[in-house]
């Protein structure tokens, strides 16, 4: 079978999980299958190491989700600054 069709098969199972659970909860699905999604892509290319650690950029979906919020409250204080002013 295609990738566009195993594409539409997790797209309809991923709507499905959405609209029985928590958005917060869907979120994390979401981001930890792109985190799986990209270690087996690690570990199926040739030139992986094994020896070697994964990327050490990877994180958990609760460190990724506190970065985040950091961020978003940044930028709003700094808009709340208004133009022009430096921070």
């Amino acid at each position: 079978m295609g990738r566009a069709f195993w594409l539409t098969v997790l797209a309809l199972v991923l709507l499905g999980i959405m609209a029985c659970t928590s958005k917060d909860q869907a979120y994390r699905g979401v981001y930890e299958g792109f985190r799986m999604s990209d270690q087996n892509r690690q570990a199926e290319d040739p030139s992986y190491d094994p020896a070697q650690p994964l990327d050490q950029k990877q994180q958990s979906y609760e460190e990724y989700k506190r970065e985040r919020e950091l961020l978003l409250r940044s930028n709003e204080s700094a808009e709340d600054d208004g133009p022009g002013t430096l921070n």
